[in-house]
């Protein structure tokens, strides 16, 4: 009898609960616990013994659910060791929230996004703020029935990030509400919020100064309440406003009160700033040695190519000069070349660029160029680009990205091949067209 048959003989498989065998359970799970969230559920289908494995509640401290309609006792056991839960659209109600947070996950939550959730209401703030004592960061996107933050006030001493964007009933009481955090609220998103206006503004720079991440909705805000935030939240990383009411009395409270902490720098549609101003940021930016990581001036159409020639920003490393409709040819090469380091570039839009200048120059950092709807560009330059770039994704007028001169897909389907993501990073994984690339490596 060889020792294979001995081994055979003198184990009967049938026996053996446990998932891996001779292995005690212990060593089993921590197996299991180096796997991500698809491959686990893939791994539960293999047999009962390790689908029940598996759903231990051990190995899910972080859990996104997809397309859940609600939180069945099957789910509210396996979550009761969670500390970071993303349900984001998941369509669950204020009953299931008080389901989940009075149970066990109420203590080990520290991060739970509720997001896009359009049945939640005022409610479950009042179970999160009661249950959730660990919490440090809150997701409700898109929740617009929600509109009295002020249970959140039993959270002070822990809640460090809340994003409440896209929620368009939410008024200026948020802010009130927000004052008893005083520099405790590090990271807080409120853009797509229109009724907010300038006092609100004023009171957030009055109160809130240890903000470090700050995006707001620009639609009715005035200069002076701005630069408030400026002259008073000098610990700023991130500040982002989309719809700019703003003129260039806001670009001079910037130059004056310039965070040297501040790197990632948004004025999405900032129609009112002009060319002068433009200049005379940048050449100050210049003057001071102040480089941003990331500088999005889309829609801002008085950006142009005089104003770009003050543009040195050898740090940067994703510019978004989206449909600003003066930028041409004159300074796109210049750009890449002042600042050594640029990853993306997004010209959206802009219709006299043909990035001719760019054939057959090597440029080692950048991987992506996006050109949709740069009608003046054409399929042979593009080729020609990214034969000589063959690392580099180039989306080109209808949206179809190019590499080492391929198409290779549309832009919301192609993903850069082994790019790393921070496991703390809010966003993830992105799409070469995603604005949201902004805010990578300082995200919610």
């Amino acid at each position: 009898m060889n020792q294979e048959q001995a081994l055979q003989d003198n184990f009967d498989l049938k026996k053996y609960d446990r998932p891996l065998l001779f292995l005690p359970n212990e060593i089993t799970l921590l197996i299991f616990s180096f796997l991500g969230q698809l491959d686990k559920v893939n791994a539960a289908r293999v047999s009962r013994v390790w689908c029940d494995a598996i759903y231990s509640p051990s190995l899910w401290h972080e859990a996104m659910l997809y397309n859940v309609k609600g939180f069945k006792n099957n789910i509210l056991n396996r979550l009761s060791q969670v500390e970071f839960l993303e349900a984001r659209a998941s369509g669950i109600s204020d009953e299931e929230v008080r389901l989940l947070v009075i149970g066990p996950a109420g203590k080990t939550l520290k991060v739970l996004d509720l997001s896009v959730g359009p049945q939640l209401t005022n409610k479950c703030l009042i179970y999160i703020g009661y249950h959730c004592v660990n919490l440090e960061k809150l997701f409700l996107e898109g929740c617009n029935q929600i509109t009295d933050i002020q249970p959140l006030e039993m959270l002070v001493d822990r809640l460090k990030t809340i994003v409440l964007s896209y929620n368009e009933n939410l008024s200026n009481a948020v802010f009130w509400n927000l004052s008893s955090f005083g520099d405790r609220i590090t990271k807080l998103d409120l853009d797509g919020c229109p009724q907010i206006s300038d006092a609100g503004i004023e009171h957030l720079a009055a109160h809130l100064h240890g903000l470090r991440y700050l995006a707001i909705d620009g639609q009715g805000i005035n200069d002076a309440p701005v630069i408030s935030i400026f002259e008073h939240c000098t610990d700023l990383v991130l500040f982002s406003m989309s719809f700019c009411d703003l003129t260039d009395v806001f670009l001079d409270g910037l130059i004056r009160n310039l965070c040297p902490s501040l790197r990632y720098l948004r004025l999405r549609k900032g129609a009112a700033f002009t060319e002068i101003g433009f200049c005379r940021l940048f050449e100050h930016l210049t003057l001071r040695g102040h480089s941003f990581v990331s500088l999005d001036l889309s829609e801002c159409t008085n950006v142009t190519n005089i104003a770009l020639e003050s543009l040195n920003q050898p740090q940067l490393r994703r510019l978004n000069l989206d449909w600003c409709w003066n930028v041409n040819d004159s300074n796109i090469l210049e750009i890449l070349k002042r600042s050594p380091k640029i990853e993306e570039l997004f010209i959206t839009g802009c219709n006299d660029v043909t990035c001719e200048s760019l054939v057959g120059e090597k440029i080692a950092s950048l991987k992506i160029l996006n050109l949709f709807s740069c009608r003046m560009v054409e399929r042979t330059i593009i080729c020609g680009i990214s034969k000589s770039n063959p690392s580099l994704y180039i989306v080109d007028y209808y949206g179809e990205v190019y590499k080492d001169g391929k198409k290779i897909g549309l832009m919301d389907q192609v993903f850069i091949k082994e790019e790393k993501v921070d496991s703390q990073e809010r966003w993830g994984l992105l799409n070469v067209g995603s604005y949201l690339r902004f805010y990578r490596g300082n995200s919610v």
